[in-house]
């Protein structure tokens, strides 16, 4: 016992000291880092306000917390080579239609990709009575100009270059373009400017959106502002990603005066996901026998919210048409596999029986039924998208409301629209991609009796499974196994097997219990009736969190050898239990170290190889590839897991802090795991998994409120330890810790929590003036009107494949690459299809010559 106690004693020392230091680092490296952040926007970062762009990047508003304008930022615009502008553009159009350049006469920007550049040169272009109220101002003379902007379509110019005309002839010789040519000529005359050599272009502005824009000339242009969209794909030595987030190149503006402090800048109140927060899913709609369902929406918003409601879309029941449709590109699959595989052997046509998944049946031309099945299939969905739309019975009482203005959105989505609480419930719409449409057919009434059900089966789940749990990790010893199978002991006695059984078995049958448990808990999720995948995923996570909280953590400390410490656990006081716990939890410090081992630092491993994407694909190209298509879909790495991988990182956190002073001897594998977990999920985010949805940062509360309930846990287990010991008499004083604890979260939670689930009447109002006026005619309607239809309410496949063919033809042009298009840019969520085009097409007309 005295070893223990000093063995204690060092450790708690150590501890202490380790903390010392890392304050007085701390203490030192943020005064250092203050000094060197004096410089900034030239705003007082007081009273100025975040906002962001339909581009992702953010400017700083002209108003500030007193409602009044401030000065905006001088801009210097270099008349620059018609070549780097205009000519980009005009090679783009010979390079596409092969025409000269005397036919080339409408100059537009093609493409939707890359607009910033654009959009930033034809801005600063305008009239000045055309931009009252800009965040930015153009000068004529360059010593008043906070910024230099140097146009140079840099994006354009990459697409442009591997696309170029023959060089056959003369004549076609001349117009070949070269985008390295470009930008070594672009950097040439840059360089020769006066105030680029004053001081190496540190306060120039040069737009690469492209990650690959500007890859020969980037050592010479990355001392300035370089305004990218994909920053997070760029190497470190490219671009500084802290500078691209929140208030870019602020500390590059030499007339600033304040200080960017945290603690002197207001909170940022709305997210990527909510730039324009006007849409409010309205559910409870009480029947009226005189008015449909749509007629009584829009009369209830033009009398109740007057000036401020702009359309709506009505919810329909189209879960049947969603299965035709996938039956149906299922048919058309194979058509185009059976078509493929008699152009290669047309001696053999292919045949297919008809019977249950073609095992049995009579055998019949596999391109004429499936042609056949394709017919009929067309014409039931015909039939079913015209019952939808006549059907009374097939519009649901709920509708996606938009408004006019953020202000009008958030006294909607924020207050009670009804004497009745039970009818016109309204709240955030989520955004279209996050909409999970299978769900919005679940009556309103019943989702409470949905979510009381899978209550009780999560209870029943998480306890019951404990016992299982706890059998199996019994018998995952050498005695259980010596107990069950004797015949067996010679083999367990020798050092390799007897190792392996002691120190792996217990952590993989474990890993072998919980391979279904997410697919489990996310049914769950589904059958309670959530309306957007966000949703699904946050309750998902929550509910595997409190199931690894509970049997693995618990579970395994409470196991012991069979259930006589359960049996213990469940029979003594409640006062008893925080020293049975201080007891046990250091007792099973060996198995989650083989646990981590196992589970953590495998499955990073597993992880950087995409271990398990890679044998499903293989699975499937074997039994299911038939097509390109096919191969596609087999090859694509889906979205990150935050269901499964944000508990378990939590669950680690939980570890960690719980052995951090019972047994520090596990925290350098909790340490490595998080090293080696940052640097892969990090290149796993931008460079391999798809972006599906964008929840506004909904996940974080949920994750800051598992944190803190860890810190009270791990407390209380320190608690109970010391009582156990000698200094069981300074354990009363450990009481505050935990109290401290829930009075920083309850801070947290009363003063940031708001700006995850409520959006300010007074940010909201500052936002729309900002927007009328920057864009005093835009007009959202034709865009909201068909923003939250229902994906399966479009055209056929096939006009959609013209649709963007012609589309891909006429507007933009795709360079011939290896690497998917899809690792670039977000993806439609696998519940929904975008239904309507994106808001910066609706808004680029308005900016074409």
């Amino acid at each position: 016992m005295a070893r223990k106690s000093s063995l204690l004693k060092r450790t708690l020392a150590s501890s202490c000291i380790i903390l010392a230091l890392y304050a007085i680092v701390n203490t030192f490296i943020s005064s250092t880092a203050t000094l060197k952040l004096d410089r900034s926007f030239p705003f007082s970062s007081a009273n100025s306000v975040v906002v962001s762009d339909e581009f992702g990047s953010q400017d700083t508003d002209l108003l500030n917390t007193s409602g009044k304008f401030v000065s905006p930022v001088k801009i210097y615009l270099y008349d620059v080579p018609t070549r780097f502008t205009y000519g980009v553009i005009e090679h783009h159009g010979i390079a596409r239609g092969g025409k000269s350049v005397a036919e080339v006469t409408a100059l537009k920007y093609p493409g939707h990709q890359h607009m910033a550049e654009w959009f930033l040169f034809t801005d600063l272009l305008r009239p000045e009575s055309e931009r009252i109220g800009s965040a930015v101002v153009r000068v004529f003379d360059p010593k008043e100009a906070d910024l230099f902007y140097a146009p140079f379509f840099a994006s354009l110019s990459l697409i442009v270059n591997p696309i170029r005309p023959a060089t056959s002839s003369g004549q076609q010789q001349q117009l070949v373009y070269s985008d390295e040519e470009s930008q070594d000529a672009f950097m040439e005359w840059l360089e020769k400017q006066e105030y680029w050599k004053r001081n190496n272009g540190w306060d120039h502005v040069i737009i690469a959106q492209d990650p690959n824009a500007l890859y020969r000339v980037i050592d010479r242009v990355k001392n300035s502002i370089l305004l990218v969209s994909d920053f997070g794909r760029l190497r470190a030595d490219q671009a500084s990603l802290v500078k691209d987030v929140i208030v870019p190149y602020s500390h590059r503006i030499n007339t600033y005066n304040g200080d960017i402090g945290v603690e002197n800048r207001k909170t940022l109140l709305f997210f990527m996901g909510n730039r324009y927060r006007k849409e409010v899913l309205v559910r409870n709609v009480p029947p009226d026998p005189d008015e449909s369902v749509s007629e009584l929406v829009e009369h209830f918003f033009l009398v109740n919210h007057p000036g401020h409601y702009l359309t709506h879309q009505v919810v329909r029941d189209a879960n049947k048409l969603a299965k035709l449709v996938k039956k149906k590109k299922k048919a058309q699959n194979w058509l185009d596999y059976y078509q493929l595989k008699y152009s290669r052997n047309s001696t053999i046509k292919p045949v297919v029986k008809t019977g249950f998944l073609g095992l049995w049946g009579k055998k019949v031309d596999a391109i004429e039924f499936q042609t056949a099945e394709i017919e009929r299939l067309s014409i039931e969905i015909a039939s079913e998208r015209k019952r939808i739309s006549d059907d009374p019975k097939s519009i649901m009482p709920a509708a996606f409301v938009s408004f006019k203005s953020r202000w009008g959105a958030a006294v909607c989505a924020q207050t009670q629209q009804s004497r009745n609480p039970t009818i016109w419930l309204s709240e955030w719409a989520p955004e279209p991609r996050d909409v999970y449409w299978e769900n919005l057919a679940i009556p309103y009434v019943s989702l409470t009796i949905r979510r009381l059900i899978m209550g009780v089966a999560f209870f029943f789940l998480t306890f019951f499974f404990m016992i299982p749990i706890s059998l199996v990790q019994s018998l995952a010893s050498i005695e259980g196994i010596e107990k069950i199978a004797p015949f067996l002991k010679p083999l367990i006695e020798r050092d390799f097997v007897k190792s392996f059984v002691q120190g792996f078995l217990p952590g993989i049958v474990l890993k072998l219990f919980l391979i279904f448990l997410p697919t489990i808990l996310m049914i769950m999720a589904k059958f309670e009736g959530f309306t957007s995948l966000s949703s699904l995923e946050r309750r998902a996570a929550a509910r595997y969190y409190v199931f690894n909280f509970v049997n693995v953590f618990l579970g395994s400390v409470i196991a012991g050898a069979a259930f006589e410490q359960l049996n213990t656990f469940i029979k003594q006081s409640a006062n008893e239990i925080p020293k049975t716990i201080g007891v046990a939890i250091p007792m099973k410090a060996t198995f989650f170290i083989t646990y981590i081992m196992v589970d953590g630092w495998a499955g990073i491993a597993g992880e950087i190889l995409m271990l398990k994407p890679l044998i499903m694909f293989h699975l499937k190209n074997f039994f299911l590839v038939k097509t390109e298509k096919d191969r596609e879909e087999a090859m694509d790495p889906g979205s990150l897991g935050f269901n499964t991988g944000e508990p378990r990182i939590q669950l680690y956190f939980l570890l960690g802090l719980v052995y951090a002073t019972v047994t520090p001897l596990l925290l350098p594998f909790i340490i490595v795991f998080f090293a080696l977990g940052f640097v892969v999920f990090r290149h796993q985010i931008i460079n391999v998994y798809n972006q599906e949805y964008e929840s506004a940062a909904a996940f974080w509360p949920d994750v800051h409120g598992r944190i803190i309930y860890a810190l009270i846990f791990s407390q209380v287990v320190l608690m109970g330890l010391l009582s156990t010991k000698k200094a069981a008499q300074s354990t009363p004083f450990l009481i505050a810790l935990p109290v401290i604890t829930i009075s920083f979260h309850l801070y947290c939670k009363g003063r940031y929590e708001p700006a995850f689930i409520r959006y300010p009447i007074e940010e909201a109002m500052m936002k729309d003036t900002l927007e009328r006026a920057r864009e005093p005619n835009l007009n959202l309607k034709g865009y909201l009107q068909t923003a939250y239809a229902h994906p399966v309410f479009k055209e056929s496949e096939e006009d959609d494949e013209a649709e963007s063919n012609e589309a891909f033809e006429t507007e933009s042009t795709l360079v011939a690459t290896k690497r998917q298009s899809r690792r670039n840019t977000p993806i439609p969520s696998k519940a929904s299809v975008p239904s309507s085009p994106s808001l910066p097409e609706v808004r680029r007309d308005r900016h074409q010559p």
